[in-house]
């Protein structure tokens, strides 16, 4: 397989969210998503654009989808459906408005919303806060092993850490097939 097949191979995986990864897939894809988050922060802001406006956030979303099919191939290498990403997002954003709700009914609405103004530094440790939940999810999803064998997501990751899911991989047998 050439360098090109390779890079295909792994395009394909990165957009695709049949199939399987493994916990060093999960791990190389974070911080290579990191790192290219940052990349794009700091090009933008090297030329003067927008961080906020439309390009920077048509990236973020193309990122986020990539980050996503990475954590649903992550669950189907454990043996769980991908669909678990739903709930798992709901009760987030639950907590998180609980949380908001239950610091602005102690201190006051008002008092808490300048306080948010006023300090960066309370709007940041809101923040971190908030973002505890989906990183301790990603952590338990880095430790936790995947299944030994093939299972109905398809076979055990390869040296890319990635499987192609086990109806991709029936289709790609037919279509050598027809091509033979």
């Amino acid at each position: 397989m050439t360098r090109q097949d390779h890079m295909f191979a792994l395009a394909r995986h990165l957009i695709d969210p049949r199939g399987r990864a493994d916990r060093r897939a999960l791990f190389g894809c974070a911080v290579g998503l990191l790192a290219v988050q940052v990349v794009l922060a700091a090009l933008f802001a090297a030329v003067g654009a927008d961080l906020q406006g439309n390009a920077f956030i048509g990236l973020n979303v193309v990122l986020f989808w990539i980050g996503g099919v990475v954590l649903v191939k992550r669950l189907h290498d454990i043996g769980w459906s991908g669909f678990w990403i739903v709930p798992a997002i709901a009760f987030w954003i639950i907590g998180f408005v609980v949380l908001i709700l239950a610091l602005g009914f102690a201190v006051g609405f008002d008092r808490f919303q300048a306080g948010l103004a006023a300090s960066p530094l309370l709007h940041g440790l809101l923040v971190v806060v908030g973002m505890i939940p989906p990183f301790g999810g990603l952590l338990w999803l880095q430790a936790c092993p995947g299944t030994e064998r093939s299972n109905r997501y398809g076979p055990v990751p390869g040296p890319l850490g990635f499987a192609a899911g086990a109806r991709v991989e029936a289709a790609e047998d037919v279509g050598a097939a027809v091509t033979a």
